[in-house]
């Protein structure tokens, strides 16, 4: 029956495994159709997403792509003896190539200097220039479209860009990862191909004397329906005390309407000034690394960011002195959040916990998805909150600057929830219970019929861990529980 199944079926079958490479290798011995597809879809990522440091799977990759390149070039291989006489006879069984939608100079150089590596060429670096052109030609006449580019820092790669041959490959590019260490002049070049890029990611090097590179605001200006930017910095610490990026915060003026999604990681917000209006941003991420000790951690900048649209805020830093321009920002959303994720190492004053809480009952009325920081003084501020906030499905409590808690308080007053949407609750940092306070917990869940509840709880009770995990697979048998984990301190 599986081997009658026509090619659209056997697709769409195939496609529901793509993320799993071990079945569709599974799928390949099934028949040519089988295969075929799998094969498709395996090469469209997979090797360079899921083996692009492993040694043993760059011998046969290489082997493969080597005996894909045209006859000519086969010739030229063994003339310079890169490689042996065999391979003139040999064609892989598919045309691997056509199948990918990656493409990038770290890939092309790999392949490259496995090749080189397997037949020990004495003149390594002279050949190594001759095999890389070859190799890049290869991919581009071959590739169906390039989904994914990782755009190389190679001048050279001009002439690519120039030839009437390639432009469709690059008018393809949906996904264009870069860096300010790249020649303005490619950027420039490139605008004027490809201006349909969806996502961009962006590596923003501050030591290098370009770093506010006015060819790549060019580049992102140009474009038509870049809906996620990524930003990445790094040599964050050699920054100047006046530093700023005035031509890429002028180039996101024109993505006011297209910008969906905004990330920033080990980027100080203050050196790129997002003072135009995105009004159909839904997604913020701001992770300036819990090490980080080089930038600013009281979030200044979100005074001048106004995004009415926003729906997901992740923050992550090592820690806060003032709250003042979070609780701003949380008034300028417009009533539209429905997840916050703040993740801190420290919070040098604990009091502003109340204030916040009360923020977010009277701005986020839609949240559905919360992590808090708490002591014992907020069990009636979280209960404010859950009443108001009917929404919230996912709560994350997380104890504060190494604080002990008493979870049992917490556990009355979640168990009034059950009626609620809430069906995953976090504990987080040092809680104490016991086994008998858990289960009288879990009791109202069943009491309720309430049904699907997933628990993640750390615990200072070690010795109880045992117990704790009976229970929990006892409830889960009753399906009270749809998943459970407990982590003891």
């Amino acid at each position: 029956m599986v081997s009658n199944l026509n090619v659209d079926c056997i697709s769409n079958i195939l496609e529901n495994l793509s993320e799993n490479p071990n079945h569709l290798y599974s799928c390949l011995q099934i028949n040519h159709n089988w295969s075929k597809i799998a094969v498709s879809i395996l090469w469209r990522y997979y090797p360079w997403k899921y083996t692009f440091y492993s040694k043993k799977f760059w011998k046969p990759i290489s082997h493969t792509i080597l005996l894909s390149l045209p006859k000519p070039i086969k010739e030229s291989l063994i003339i310079k003896d890169i490689t042996k006489s065999y391979i003139i006879k040999k064609q892989p069984m598919y045309n691997y190539i056509s199948y990918c939608q990656i493409l990038s100079q770290n890939l092309i150089i790999k392949i490259a200097n496995n090749i080189l590596k397997e037949n020990n060429n004495f003149h390594y670096h002279f050949n190594q220039h001759f095999l890389i052109e070859e190799l890049w030609k290869l991919f581009l006449n071959n590739l169906s479209k390039i989904e994914y580019f990782i755009l190389p820092n190679d001048l050279s790669l001009s002439t690519f860009y120039n030839n009437v041959e390639y432009l469709s490959n690059f008018k393809s590019i949906t996904r264009l990862e870069c860096s300010t260490r790249i020649s303005k002049e490619i950027f420039i070049q490139l605008s004027k191909i490809s201006n349909d890029i969806s996502e961009l990611i962006i590596s923003i090097y501050f030591n290098y004397p370009d770093y506010d590179n006015f060819g790549l605001s060019t580049f992102i200006s140009k474009q038509k329906n870049l809906k996620k930017i990524k930003f990445i910095s790094y040599d964050y610490e050699f920054k100047e005390e006046n530093f700023n990026l005035s031509y890429l915060s002028n180039s996101l003026k024109s993505l006011s309407n297209t910008l969906i999604s905004l990330q920033f990681k080990e980027e100080d917000l203050t050196s790129l000034i997002i003072n135009t209006l995105l009004i159909n941003l839904k997604y913020l991420s701001i992770d300036l690394g819990k090490d980080n000790t080089f930038i600013n951690k009281d979030l200044i900048t979100l005074n001048s960011i106004e995004l009415p649209s926003l729906e997901i805020l992740e923050i992550t830093l090592s820690g806060i002195n003032l709250f003042d321009s979070l609780i701003s920002f949380l008034k300028q959303t417009k009533f539209s959040l429905k997840r916050i994720r703040i993740n801190l190492n420290f919070i040098k004053d604990v009091s502003f916990v109340k204030n916040y809480i009360n923020s977010l009952i009277e701005y986020c009325p839609l949240i559905e998805d919360l992590n808090l920081w708490v002591t014992n003084n907020e069990l009636n501020n979280i209960e404010l909150l859950l009443n108001s906030c009917v929404n919230i499905n996912f709560l994350q409590l997380e104890t504060m600057n190494n604080e002990i808690l008493e979870a049992n308080p917490f556990f009355d007053l979640l168990s009034l929830r059950v009626l609620n949407n809430l069906k995953e609750i976090n504990l987080k940092g040092k809680w104490n219970f016991n086994s008998e306070e858990l289960e009288n917990f879990l009791i109202n869940f069943e009491k309720y019929e309430k049904v699907g509840i997933k628990i993640g709880f750390q615990c200072i009770n070690g010795g109880d861990k045992e117990k704790f995990e009976e229970i929990g697979q006892r409830f889960k048998e009753k399906e009270i529980l749809k998943r459970y984990e407990f982590k003891t301190n």
